[in-house]
């Protein structure tokens, strides 16, 4: 019986590579037979030599996904994209009554929407083209319900709010062969969150999940497992919401 599981021959593209959820998702993709395209605004080199010893070929990109010329130049050099992670995200420590606010969330909404909508506009056509492909957005339990904590920034629970909405959009754009899904984490062990947030206490499973535990259900996400599959949000969160 064929593994649908399996990436082996997949071409899967991964922003925001080098931070704890992007460099967690290359190296199951890899482990899982995929050459990886690594995006990330810094250098890759570290990251490529960790994903050659899956015997994955790594093409690294430097691209400021909030420059749409920047991104339709990466995705015409990338070549072929069989899956598609928009994983770049940012969460600002900028509080809601800030002078600075203002400044802050156009800075989020730039990364977080715009950015993986820039890749999506680059990358469908070649999709439809090809008559194949998948695609990844990174939500959030915050798009849900505004954030686990109360000191969750609004900028960030708003902008993940607009990739849940974006991704039902999407999933209708791409249409029979194109499916378009999303993760959306609870508090996760990462240095953008473990920094801002205290303990997690509140959920059946009363701690913060780890990177490799997103990684695996985009890995699937991105796999032949999931063709009948698209507009999906899968809640990856220790029990926190329960929908």
């Amino acid at each position: 019986m064929k593994n649908l599981f399996a990436l082996s021959g997949q071409r899967v593209l991964v922003t925001g590579a080098a931070g704890g959820i992007g460099s967690a998702i290359c190296h199951v993709c890899a482990s899982l037979g995929a050459d990886i395209i690594a995006i990330d605004q810094t250098p890759l080199d570290t990251l490529a030599r960790a994903l050659t010893r899956h015997g994955a070929r790594v093409d690294a990109f430097m691209c400021d996904v909030t420059d749409r010329q920047s991104v339709e130049r990466t995705c015409r050099e990338a070549g072929t994209v069989d899956a598609a992670v928009l994983n770049a995200g940012l969460m600002p420590s900028v509080a809601f009554d800030d002078d600075s606010w203002s400044e802050s969330f156009d800075q989020v909404m730039a990364v977080n929407v715009q950015g993986p909508l820039h890749f999506a506009r680059a990358l469908l056509p070649g999709m439809q083209h090809q008559g194949h492909g998948r695609i990844v957005l990174i939500g959030s339990i915050a798009g849900h319900n505004g954030g686990f904590f109360a000191s969750t920034p609004p900028q960030y629970s708003l902008t993940k709010g607009a990739v849940h909405t974006m991704l039902r959009w999407l999933a209708k754009r791409g249409g029979e062969h194109i499916q378009v899904n999303a993760v959306a984490p609870g508090v996760i062990d990462t240095p953008m969150v473990t920094a801002k947030f205290e303990p997690v206490t509140g959920q059946p499973i009363k701690r913060k999940g780890t990177a490799e535990e997103i990684a695996w259900p985009v890995a699937f996400l991105c796999s032949p497992a999931c063709s009948y599959m698209t507009g999906a949000i899968v809640d990856v969160n220790g029990g926190a919401l329960m929908r």
